[in-house]
């Protein structure tokens, strides 16, 4: 493969983004008949995007390689930030003012979005590690981080709110315990 290297430490990233596609292939097809399983699997693709995007970046030979792959991952994790807001607001059923800016969650993943493939804002030349080519991130990739960081903690906030005023033994104060979960592992993984 001209231009990659296999790299052992593209595995861990490989394994969970393809982890990532079936967990969010399986929800989708288990439900087919609401709206949740769209979401969900657009959260798992948008998350494995950014694995696997990265993996690439791992085994990339040339910086040039490296970047075109870290651009690709850093799409993904643009837009696994609204993903995760649309499919955790649909499970938790936001409403009011939690629901209303849904479409401010959207308008400044897009705008990110644009910072990343117009401009040179978002993303410097890569940093060379012994695992591989990492990102070497500029104010817009620092701002996107920042954002990133206030929607998880916002939507962890509100699963530990949902879980606290559910009843016991009910479905919503189920799902809010294991999206807390499921924050605390990604929180320790990162």
């Amino acid at each position: 493969m001209n231009g990659y290297w296999l790299n052992p430490y593209a595995i861990p990233n490989l394994v969970v983004g393809l982890a990532m596609l079936a967990w969010g292939w399986f929800l989708r097809h288990r439900e087919a008949q609401s709206g949740t399983g769209v979401w969900a699997f657009g959260t798992a693709s948008s998350a494995a995007l950014w694995l696997l995007g990265f993996a690439a970046a791992y085994c990339s030979a040339t910086p040039t390689i490296a970047n075109r792959w870290i651009s690709v991952s850093q799409a993904g994790v643009i837009v696994l930030t609204p993903m995760l807001y649309e499919f955790m607001s649909r499970l938790l059923d936001f409403s009011g003012w939690r629901k209303a800016i849904t479409p401010v969650v959207w308008a400044i993943a897009a705008a990110f979005l644009i910072l990343l493939v117009v401009t040179g804002d978002y993303l410097a030349p890569p940093y060379r590690y012994f695992w591989g080519f990492y990102a070497h991130y500029r104010i817009g990739g620092m701002a996107f981080a920042a954002c990133f960081v206030c929607v998880t903690l916002f939507l962890s906030i509100e699963c530990w709110r949902v879980w606290r005023s559910a009843p016991d033994n009910s479905l919503r104060r189920r799902r809010a315990l294991l999206l807390l979960v499921g924050f605390g592992v990604g929180y320790l993984a990162a």
